[in-house]
């Protein structure tokens, strides 16, 4: 588990408090195989590494990630894959309407849409119709 320097440890048995402390020097040893990430830890971690990021929060924007985190190297083409675990039937979490429209905003797209062609079609929607200027 990696976790920012401001997470609580009340009432942390001290062993949960090591592996939290732990957890503050993202990526130390090297990435590891699966982790468990604070918000506050995403916002340092290096992220070149990962594949696929899972957001399972009540956030209501984007993830903290920065555009060094988001860029890939000269000659990468992988990209980074976000799952976002939107709960649509409880109360409190709903809010992820908002995060999906702040994606849309920023561009990005949903499950099973080609970048280029999500591009294509958006700017298409957006000409009049008879795509005159």
């Amino acid at each position: 588990m990696l976790s920012g320097p401001s997470a609580l440890e009340y009432r942390l048995s001290a062993a949960q408090r090591r592996t939290l402390r732990a957890g503050r020097s993202p990526w130390a040893t090297g990435p590891p195989a699966g982790a468990i990430v604070t918000l506050a830890a995403l916002a340092v971690a290096d992220l070149a590494p990962v594949d696929v990021l899972v957001r399972a929060d009540a956030g209501t924007g984007l993830p903290p990630l920065t555009p060094g985190q988001l860029a890939q190297p000269d000659g990468d083409d992988r990209s980074l894959l976000l799952v976002d675990v939107s709960d649509r039937h409880h109360p409190l979490l709903r809010r992820a309407r908002r995060r999906e429209a702040a994606y849309r905003a920023r561009g990005w797209f949903g499950s099973g849409v080609a970048p280029a062609r999500g591009r294509v079609e958006r700017f298409l929607a957006s000409r009049p119709e008879g795509g005159g200027p």
